[in-house]
């Protein structure tokens, strides 16, 4: 596991979109992209981009639902993979809550989440 040159082993999260246009599975919705299909959220640890998390999800389900499960599920795999080094946890703009703040605060974990204005 290689980390950044801060010690830090790097734990990057985001929803990405699988196009399904054309079928009849369950679970395809229109996504963020225009098209229909799934958008599965993933989480990749360190330099390498080891995927420790992947989960199946409606396309059109807000990336920011339920995440907070997802991290609790992820962020313990990233730990036991990490050994003794700090986890930084990065998150775009979709995941700019204060919920998400809160939680990675009390793991303990630094991180970096993209400023999302909300029109601000």
């Amino acid at each position: 596991m290689t980390p950044m040159r801060t010690g830090h082993v790097a734990l990057h999260a985001d929803v990405f979109c699988l196009d399904n246009s054309k079928t009849h599975k369950a679970g395809v919705a229109r996504t963020y992209h225009g098209y229909d299909g799934y958008a599965p959220i993933g989480a990749y640890l360190g330099e390498e981009g080891w995927c420790v998390g992947l989960e199946l999800r409606p396309g059109d389900q807000h990336s920011q639902k339920d995440f907070p499960f997802f991290l609790d599920r992820v962020l313990p795999r990233a730990r036991q993979l990490a050994g003794d080094r700090k986890l930084l946890v990065t998150l775009d703009g979709a995941h700019d809550a204060a919920a998400n703040r809160e939680q990675l605060s009390k793991e303990q974990v630094d991180y970096l989440i993209k400023w999302n204005p909300r029109g601000a």
